[in-house]
């Protein structure tokens, strides 16, 4: 149950990802370091 949460919050999480990286080209390279950091919380939290 809590690995689902998992995989449900990196889903969003990679919607929204690639929602602003084809609106916007600046932000791309932020939003990555945010993306990793964001797994290895909800992941490593909830595993």
């Amino acid at each position: 149950m809590k690995r689902q949460r998992c995989y449900f919050s990196l889903i969003i999480i990679l919607g929204v990802y690639l929602y602003v990286k084809s609106s916007t080209h600046e932000r791309s390279f932020k939003l990555e370091n945010y993306l990793k950091i964001s797994v290895k919380i909800f992941c490593t939290r909830e595993i």
